[in-house]
Formats: structure tokens, sequence, C-alpha cells
């Protein structure tokens, strides 16, 4: 009966041991391995959101960038379509003193809603026949590239009958057309 009574305390004794060695075998490993993956997922989630932060603020610089790109272009063009509108407006008061005839009025067409690459305008010129055709014809050696769109020419005075020379008025529509160049290509 001694025996029986001896043995279960080396077996209480052997799996205390055994329970004792499995918390620092096992499961204390087990759960410094959890408690890595907990801090990796955290930063992990800390890089993404960062990575999700600069995604966003590229995508604003960006939109950004795109916006600047839009009004410098249309910066270039508005200087580009000033610089064409004050050359042809020389060549037109230098062609009208030419040719003998009045630049009465000149008036552009402010359409904003249709920006295009042409400036359209209206020119008034006062005269005779002669002159006023003559002006008509050498409109194509302006420095500007110019586009009759539409022409109406009306008597403003004078009798053909009684020997006067008639005044006529030309209504003239008419559109700048920018010629575009390459600057960037080597000069020949």
């Amino acid at each position: 009966m001694h025996r029986i009574l001896d043995e279960p305390l080396p077996l209480r004794m052997f799996t205390l041991v055994l329970l004792v060695a499995g918390y620092f075998w096992i499961y204390r490993p087990a759960e410094d391995h959890l408690t890595q993956l907990q801090i990796s997922t955290q930063h992990m989630t800390e890089r993404a959101a960062f990575g999700e932060a600069l995604l966003a603020k590229r995508d604003l610089y960006e939109r950004a960038a795109e916006r600047m790109r839009t009004e410098l272009s249309g910066i270039a063009f508005d200087t580009n379509n000033a610089t064409m509108m004050a050359t042809f407006l020389d060549d037109v008061a230098a062609k009208t003193q030419a040719h003998h005839i009045t630049l009465a009025e000149v008036v552009p067409d402010h359409d904003a809603s249709a920006r295009t690459t042409l400036s359209a305008l209206t020119l008034h010129v006062h005269g005779a026949y002669e002159p006023v055709i003559a002006f008509l014809s050498d409109m194509n050696t302006m420095h500007t590239l110019v586009r009759l769109d539409a022409l109406k020419i009306t008597r403003l005075s004078g009798d053909v009958h009684a020997g006067q020379t008639p005044t006529i008025d030309a209504t003239i529509n008419a559109s700048l057309v920018p010629i575009h160049t390459d600057t960037t290509g080597p000069l020949e």
C-alpha cells in the first residue's frame, strides 16, 4: 500500500515539470511571436496610412500642377493672341493709309464660352470702291494669317450718275489664325 501512495507524487511532479517546460518552451515563445506579429501589424498599418497620405498629397499636387499647366498655357495663348492682334492692327493701319481709306472701327469678338485658337474680329473700313477692294486683296500680304469669314459692302454716299465717287462701307468679319512654330528644334 505504501507503494501506491508513493507513485502519485512522482507522477504529479512529472506533470508539473511538463507544464512548466511547456510554458517556457511552447506557450511563452508562441506568446512572444504573437506580440511580434501584433507590433508588425501595427507598423504595417501605420506605413499603409502614411502611404495613403502620400498618394493623396501626390494626387493633390498633380491636380495643382495640371491646373497650373492649364493656366500657363492660357497665359501663353493670351500672350500670343495679343501679339498677333497687335501685329494685325499695325498692318491694318499701314495698309488703310497706303490705300487712302479710313478704318472706321475694329470690334473684337470676345466670346469667352468658345475659346479657340482663332481671334475673331469685325473691321469697318470706308472709302472708294477700288481702294477698298485693293485693301481686301492686300490682306493676304499681312504678317498675320487672316481668314475672311464674311464681307458686306454697303454704299454710304455718292451718286455715280452725278459724277461723285461713291463712298462704301465694308464690314469684314475675319479671324486671325496663329501660326505655330517649333522653337525647340535646331535652327537651320
